[in-house]
């Protein structure tokens, strides 16, 4: 009779620890999704603000002549200036290729030389310490545009992750990021969320990097490099923490 107590009190414990695991499991899957749409949230308020200003430029220039003409004879680069008005775009002058990469990580755009080139130059030579002591007197400069801030932020986070310095590159895409949101420079948020991604890949938060390559997934030049590294920070988050979800402050 006591054996029988036993072995039943054996079986309520096994269901009763399968029905916590069940439920830490629903739990986990539920933050995951939160978090996913906290992101997706955020994702679509970005291009709810680039929707309207594109929708205020189209309205002024139906203004001056047919719609359809003004947009198919404007040049590209206008559509890619800097929403700051007086600010210059460092990414309208040309059509990225993708190819010009420094370390996988950085890509060298040709039209932001002036700014960047001597310290890219430098890093490519390996030449760590003098491309940072390069860039430190450039973000020093008190004529920097917005947009030129973030890029010189967003090529200090490069350089800091090659140097093995994840934490300090994540804290300059942190900051491109708050610039970017500050003066509502969505043109280059999805290549903030790429240099985030490979901040968070390098420090092991995979659910992290996995959806910020997701959202820098369309940016021009990037395509190739952001789909790659999604397969490497979702493989290694399934292989190390399947249960990890998304950061609630991503």
């Amino acid at each position: 009779m006591e054996s029988a107590s036993k072995s039943q009190m054996r079986r309520v414990r096994t269901a009763l620890d399968a029905l916590v695991t069940e439920r830490n499991d629903l739990e986990t899957k539920l933050t995951y999704a939160e978090s996913t749409i906290f992101a997706l949230v955020r994702q679509n308020r970005e291009l709810d603000n680039m929707l309207a200003e594109t929708q205020a430029e189209l309205t002024k220039r139906a203004g001056a002549g047919s719609l359809t003409n003004r947009i198919y004879t404007a040049p590209k680069a206008a559509a890619t200036t800097s929403t700051l008005g007086a600010s210059p775009s460092i990414h309208g002058s040309m059509r990225l290729t993708g190819t010009d990469w420094i370390g996988g990580s950085w890509l060298v755009v040709p039209a932001s030389n002036s700014l960047l080139g001597p310290t890219e130059s430098a890093w490519q030579e390996g030449k760590t310490q003098e491309a940072l002591n390069l860039l430190t007197a450039v973000s020093n400069r008190d004529d920097l545009y917005p947009a030129e801030e973030i890029e010189v932020d967003l090529l200090f986070s490069a350089i800091l992750r090659a140097a093995r310095q994840p934490r300090r590159a994540l804290e300059y895409a942190e900051k491109a990021l708050r610039i970017s949101d500050e003066y509502g420079l969505v043109e280059v948020v999805g290549k903030i969320y790429f240099h985030r991604g490979l901040s968070f890949l390098h420090i092991s938060r995979y659910a992290d990097a996995a959806w910020c390559f997701v959202l820098a997934s369309s940016t021009e030049g990037h395509v190739q490099q952001a789909e790659a590294n999604w397969e490497i920070a979702e493989k290694k988050r399934m292989e190390n923490y399947p249960w990890a979800g998304i950061s609630e402050a991503l």
